[in-house]
């Protein structure tokens, strides 16, 4: 078979939900507060005349700032792609930055399983080794996870969280036949 047959590449959002949607408002919250700060600051230093520095020098800072940290740690979407037989998840941030999380060869997986929520277990599996956690939401119905051994070190078990569709698991068992797989909503 040709090998565009088995290259797959899909993308997820991260969803604002939890922990991650407090540190969004957290970070809203302080882009309104910066400035309302600076302008107190001006004030108490240079007094009445704050208000000429303040005009043009709020603006710009504000968007400096917010350009610098609102898109790149705030639009995060994770893609997975399939090829050669090899499992690859990019995180990337900001439409911009792209880094590799997990590159592993797909039969190098111990298990590829639907992955019902349950905060006790996933604190027992983030006790167990390293977690990534690439999926738009915990939620989401058609949650994974694969188990493999860390490349830098065997003893070390990597689980990955994945949102995954239904040609992809196929290509799964495809390349790792002994797989745990069921049925998807795409």
């Amino acid at each position: 078979m040709s090998d565009s047959v088995h290259a797959y590449t899909y993308a997820v959002v991260r969803k604002s939900e939890g922990g991650y949607r407090l540190r969004r408002y957290l970070a809203i919250a302080l882009y309104i507060l910066c400035p309302l700060l600076l302008l107190f600051l001006l004030l108490y230093v240079i007094g009445p005349a704050a208000f000429i520095w303040f005009v043009p020098l709020c603006p710009t800072v504000l968007m400096i700032v917010v350009r610098l940290t609102y898109s790149r740690n705030f639009h995060i979407e994770y893609e997975y792609s399939i090829g050669h037989g090899t499992l690859t998840v990019t995180e990337i941030r900001g439409k911009t930055n792209r880094k590799v999380l997990l590159a592993c060869p797909i039969a190098a997986f111990t298990t590829i399983a639907p992955y019902r929520y349950t905060p006790e277990d996933l604190r027992r599996r983030q006790a167990d080794g390293r977690v990534i956690m690439a999926v738009s939401s915990l939620t989401s119905p058609d949650l994974y996870y694969a188990v493999t051994a860390d490349s830098a070190n065997p003893t070390v078990k990597v689980v990955l969280f994945f949102e995954a569709t239904s040609k992809m698991l196929r290509l799964l068992q495809f390349h790792n036949p002994n797989t745990v797989v069921s049925s998807v909503r795409f």
